[in-house]
């Protein structure tokens, strides 16, 4: 009996560490932390505290909820060589058609008004209706055309109603991801998902070692009860 208590608390350690390991790496903890490249300029931090902005979070937010009212849009930085030729804006998830809130022209300080009425946004006399209820973020420039819910170039500060975005202008592959080439406090944002953490199916290799968990302690249990 003792023998079989010790080999199934063997294979039960074994299979957790597995689980933990495996499980730990697909989860990543997106509201901490967030590690920006060195580009010998400003970094992302450094130019928060230089607008007085904290006590947010760092998340990866791909889309974004049709918004309760206006949100107000700043632009706070642009520290790019393609500064006078990016454009940002938003953009409907289910048609993929954009609205700008800046083009190239634009410069820090600058404000635009995103309306809301109904699931139409607009821009002065541009407009979008969205088809469902959420919206992403674009920016179009030289270095290619990003999209929120498929590139790693947009990052969202979370902080209440209201967030700052840090994007990079360039293919992230190539990139010197210091997020820093256009910066933008979107106030009244509200983001689709504030969850601190996103949590990814685990990989197959853990989903066997749950399974091998399970039976190893039905049949430790069936023994038992065959011994007793």
């Amino acid at each position: 009996m003792f023998l079989l208590s010790r080999s199934f608390s063997t294979v039960a350690i074994a299979t957790i560490a597995i689980l933990g390991t495996t499980i730990g790496w697909s989860q990543r903890s997106l509201a901490g932390d967030m590690t920006f490249g060195d580009s010998g300029e400003k970094s992302v931090p450094e130019l928060l505290n230089a607008h007085n902005i904290s006590g947010g979070k760092w998340m990866n937010l791909p889309t974004f909820e049709l918004p309760k009212g206006d949100i107000e849009f700043t632009l706070l930085e642009e520290i790019a060589g393609n500064s006078k030729k990016n454009t940002f804006g938003i953009f409907d998830v289910a048609t993929k058609k954009t609205l700008t809130i800046f083009s190239g022209s634009a410069k820090s300080g600058d404000k635009t008004t995103l309306k809301v009425s109904g699931n139409t946004l607009s821009v002065g006399g541009s407009s979008v209706t969205l088809g469902g209820n959420e919206f992403g973020l674009f920016l179009k420039g030289p270095g290619g055309q990003f999209f929120s819910d498929s590139s790693s170039n947009f990052a969202t500060y979370k902080n209440g109603v209201d967030a700052v975005l840090a994007l990079e202008d360039l293919n992230w592959f190539t990139s010197d991801k210091d997020h820093n080439d256009m910066m933008i406090l979107a106030a009244g944002l509200f983001p689709l998902d504030t969850s601190s953490d996103i949590t990814e199916i685990p990989e197959p290799s853990s989903l066997f070692g749950l399974g091998l968990l399970v039976s190893s302690l039905a049949l430790y249990r069936r023994r038992q009860s065959t011994q007793g």
